[in-house]
C-alpha cells in the first residue's frame, strides 16, 4: 500500500486561468523520503500543502488524492489530523505557545490524548531531541534553529505516519541546517517515518533522498531516483540543470564527462574521488604531488582585489543595541566600514545580530551607543530589502507595486515592464503580491528597490526562495550594480553565493563583528562556514573555495 497517491490532480487558485498544479500524478511510497524541487513558482508549496488537509490550499481542484487507502478529503478531519505532520519554512509562523514544553503538549492536547500519555510522549520527545537543557525556556529565547527542531520536534511527537516540509531550512545558519537536517534523517531511519521535503538547494539533502521529484510549470517533470535525477539534470531540457546538483556531482560531471558508475553526491565521496581524480592526473603527467599542487596554486588562484582603495561610504562605531531595557544586548560593539562599489557579505549564526545590524545600518533604529555616519556631503539613498519581502506591498497589483518604487526615481514605463522582464516577473504583473510565490515575491521586491536607485543596498536573505538559476540572475545584478559604484551588503546564510559574488566577508557573532576578510581568505580560513568545494578539495588544492576554482585548478594539473 502506498503512503500517498496523487491522481490527475489539478489545482487553479481563485480568479485565475492557469492551473497552478497540472495533471499531477505521484506516488510516496511508506519510508522514502521525498524531496520535491523546481524552479521558483513552479508549485512545489502548493504541490506539498495539498497533501495536508488542514492547511490546503483554496481554489478549484480535480482529480483525487489518497493518503494509504482513502481518498484525503473523506471522513472526520480529527481521524487523521495528526497522520500528517507539516513544519513551515519561517519557523516563527508555527509556533502557538509560550514555552517549549507547551509547544511539545499542545498537539497531542488538540488530539484528546490522556494527561499521563502526553507527559511521557513529550518526555520522550524531549530525549530523542536532545533539548532538555532548554525544555523550560520562552519559545522568544530560542535561536532559528533551535524553534524549527522545536517545530519538529512538536510535530513527531503526534506519532505521524508522513511529515511534509515546506523549505524547512530556508532561514537557518550553515551549522543549526545540519542539525536540523541530521534529526531528521534520524526520524527518517529510525522510526520509519515517509518524508516529503521542499527545497531549492540540494547539496544536504540529496544524498537522504530515495525519490526525487523535480517540478516545472506546474507540472512534474522528473519522478525517480537520485542518479537517474543526475542524468536527466545533464540534458538541456532540465528544469533545473547542473548547478542544481550537488558540487561533487558538478565536478565529475565536468572533469569527467564519461564517468561510469555511481556518480559521488556528498563531499566525502567528492574527496575520495578528487583524491584519485588528481593522483591519475599525476602519474599520467609524471609529476609529484607537491609540485603539481604548487604550480596550480601559482596558476589558478588569483586573490580578490584589496579593499583599501575604495570609497567609504557608511561608517559604523561602537554601536550597542537591545530591543527592550530587560533584553541582552543584540549588538555589542558592533563596527564596520561600507565602501562602494564592493558586495560584502555578512554571515553567522542564527541570533547573532546580522539582521539587527543591517536595520542599524538603514537608520531604521537607533543604537542605544555608537554612531551611524555618511561619509558623503550629500545624503545617500539607502536600500534595503527585509527578510520578509511582503513588508514592501502596498498596492493590489504588482504592476502598481512597480510603478510606486518608479516614480520618485523619475523611471519610465518601459524601465518598469525591461526589469520585469530581466527578473522574469513580466506575467505576474497583474497578480496580487501576495498572491506570488515565496521566490517570486522576493525578486518583485528586489526590483522594486532596484527601481530606487540607491546608493548603497543593504539585503536581508536575498537568496531565500529563490532557484539557482534565479540566484544567479540576482548575482548579475548586484555586480552590475557594484560595478556603478553601489555598495551592496548581503546578509545570508547561502555560503555558496557568497563565495561566488562578494569581494568580502564578516562574521558577526554575539552582536560584534570578528573578522572582515577578502572572501577567499575567509572560506579558505573556515572549517564549518565555508563552501562544500572548499571541503571536498581542503589539504588537495589550494585555497578552492568554489566549483569553477576546484574544476580549473584540476584542469592544470
Amino acid at each position: 500500500m502506498e503512503m500517498m497517491t496523487l491522481e490527475q490532480f489539478t489545482f487553479t487558485y481563485p480568479g485565475q486561468e492557469t492551473p497552478a498544479l497540472r495533471d499531477i500524478n505521484l506516488l510516496i511510497r511508506p519510508a522514502e523520503l521525498t524531496v520535491v524541487c523546481g524552479p521558483s513558482g513552479c508549485g512545489k508549496t502548493t504541490l506539498v500543502r495539498s497533501m495536508k488537509r488542514e492547511i490546503a490550499p483554496y481554489g478549484q481542484t480535480s482529480g483525487r488524492i489518497f493518503f494509504r487507502d482513502h481518498e484525503l478529503l473523506e471522513g472526520p478531519p480529527q481521524s487523521r489530523a495528526g497522520d500528517i505532520g507539516f513544519v513551515m519554512q519561517d519557523p516563527d509562523h508555527q509556533i502557538v505557545t509560550d514555552t517549549v514544553w507547551h509547544e511539545l503538549a499542545f498537539g497531542l492536547e488538540n488530539m484528546g490524548l490522556p494527561v499521563n500519555m502526553i507527559r511521557r510522549r513529550v518526555a520522550e520527545i524531549a530525549h530523542f531531541f536532545g533539548i532538555n537543557s532548554w525544555f523550560e525556556r520562552s519559545v522568544l529565547a530560542l535561536s532559528g534553529g533551535q524553534k524549527q527542531i522545536l517545530n519538529l520536534a512538536a510535530v513527531t511527537a503526534m506519532q505521524p505516519r508522513m511529515i511534509i516540509l515546506d523549505e524547512p531550512v530556508a532561514q537557518l545558519d550553515p551549522i543549526a541546517t545540519r542539525e536540523f537536517l541530521d534529526v531528521l534523517r534520524r526520524i527518517h531511519h529510525e522510526l520509519g517515518t515517509t518524508i516529503v521535503i521542499t527545497e531549492h538547494v540540494l547539496e544536504d539533502i540529496f544524498s537522504m533522498a530515495d525519490q526525487i521529484v523535480c517540478m516545472d510549470s506546474g507540472r512534474i517533470s522528473f519522478a525517480g531516483p537520485p542518479q537517474a535525477f543526475v542524468e536527466q539534470a545533464m540534458t538541456a531540457l532540465s528544469p533545473v540543470g547542473v548547478e542544481a546538483l550537488p558540487t561533487a556531482v558538478q565536478i565529475v560531471q565536468t572533469l569527467a564527462p564519461t564517468h561510469v558508475g555511481p556518480v559521488p553526491l556528498t563531499v566525502g565521496e567528492g574527496r575520495v574521488w578528487l583524491q584519485d581524480y588528481l593522483n591519475q592526473r599525476m602519474t599520467d603527467r609524471n609529476q609529484t604531488d607537491h609540485i603539481s599542487m604548487q604550480d596550480t596554486a601559482e596558476q589558478a588562484v588569483a586573490p580578490r582585489s584589496a579593499d583599501s582603495g575604495p570609497a567609504i561610504l557608511l561608517r559604523a562605531r561602537d554601536l550597542w543595541y537591545r530591543y527592550q531595557p530587560d533584553d541582552a544586548f543584540a549588538l555589542r560593539g558592533f563596527s564596520l566600514d561600507i565602501k562602494a562599489g564592493r558586495v560584502l557579505a555578512i554571515v553567522g549564526g542564527n541570533g547573532s545580530g546580522k539582521s539587527t545590524a543591517l536595520h542599524a545600518l538603514a537608520g531604521l533604529l537607533r543604537p542605544q551607543r555608537g554612531q551611524v555616519r555618511q561619509t558623503r556631503d550629500r545624503q545617500l539613498k539607502i536600500a534595503l530589502l527585509p527578510q520578509d519581502p511582503r513588508a514592501l506591498f502596498v498596492s493590489d497589483t504588482l504592476r502598481q507595486d512597480l510603478a510606486l518604487f518608479a516614480e520618485p526615481s523619475g523611471r519610465s514605463q518601459q524601465e518598469v515592464l525591461d526589469l520585469a522582464a530581466t527578473l522574469g516577473l513580466e506575467s505576474l504583473l497583474d497578480h496580487h503580491p501576495l498572491d506570488l510565490s515565496g521566490g517570486e515575491q522576493q525578486k518583485a521586491a528586489l526590483g522594486m528597490l532596484l527601481l530606487t536607485q540607491p546608493d548603497i543596498f543593504l539585503l536581508d536573505e536575498p537568496t531565500k526562495g529563490l532557484d539557482i538559476r534565479t540566484r544567479n540572475d540576482l548575482a548579475e545584478i548586484l555586480t552590475a550594480q557594484s560595478a556603478q559604484g553601489v555598495a551592496v551588503v548581503i546578509v545570508t546564510h547561502d555560503l555558496e553565493f557568497a563565495a561566488a559574488h562578494a569581494h568580502t566577508c564578516a562574521m558577526i557573532f554575539n552582536g560584534e563583528v570578528t573578522c572582515v576578510e577578502p572572501t577567499r581568505s575567509f572560506f579558505s580560513g573556515n572549517t564549518f562556514y565555508t563552501t562544500a568545494a572548499s571541503r571536498i578539495s581542503r589539504g588537495l588544492l589550494d585555497s578552492a573555495i568554489t566549483r569553477e576554482d576546484v574544476i580549473s585548478q584540476c584542469q592544470i594539473v
